[in-house]
């Protein structure tokens, strides 16, 4: 619910720097750079962070044995759930620093 409260605060600071006449192009350029901060940076570093917590929770080289998260094709069950287990806690951990950083 509170996420979004931002948006206000930050279009009248914009809106006040520019000239009357600038108000609709100082708008598009706000919300395209914060799109384009949300959209794809954001998405981006969590899968890094992700990847890096992943490497941590595996015993092992994980990402020569578990390319893209999964196991390599014949591998055993064991390393197949290794691989699984490390990918959820990579991820659970991603998520969870990028939740503290919302608040």
């Amino acid at each position: 619910m509170f996420s979004l409260t931002y948006f206000a605060p930050t279009y009248a600071v914009a809106h006040n720097i520019v000239q009357p006449r600038m108000r609709a192009a100082i708008t598009a350029i706000v919300s395209l750079g914060s799109s384009l901060t949300a959209l794809a940076i954001g998405p981006t570093l969590a899968g890094v962070i992700s990847d890096k917590f992943a490497q941590i929770h595996f015993a092992g080289d994980f990402v020569r044995t578990c390319p893209a998260g999964q196991a390599l094709a014949g591998a055993r069950a064991s390393v197949a759930a290794r691989c699984a287990d490390a990918s959820a806690l990579g991820t659970r951990d991603a998520l969870l620093i990028f939740s503290l950083a919302m608040l």
